[in-house]
């Protein structure tokens, strides 16, 4: 019992400092610091795991970043994965729109 107890703390743990992660690109891209957004957006996707959902919308604001940067093909790049890799997320019609 106490092991899964413990089990149980550490995958709680793990999933706020995801969210944590998340939350801070967030808050990065919403200053208008898209650079360091995406620095964490890599990080965060480097290091935990999400929901293909989330995963999608991660993405999604990894482009708009380097969009508001002015580096085209690289949110151009990133939207093509959006593209190819979340058909049935709601940021795969964001990012057709942009690439059209």
């Amino acid at each position: 019992m106490k092991q899964v107890i413990l089990a149980i703390a550490a995958l709680m743990l793990v999933a706020c400092a995801a969210n944590g992660g998340l939350g801070n690109a967030q808050k990065l891209f919403n200053k208008g610091d898209y650079q360091s957004a995406i620095l964490k957006i890599d990080r965060i996707l480097d290091k935990y795991e999400y929901p293909e959902e989330t995963k999608a919308q991660i993405y999604l604001m990894k482009a708009q970043s380097y969009e508001k940067l002015g580096q085209m093909e690289n949110a151009r790049s990133v939207y093509r994965y959006i593209e190819q890799n979340f058909k049935s997320s709601s940021a795969y019609t964001a990012a057709i729109e942009k690439l059209m």
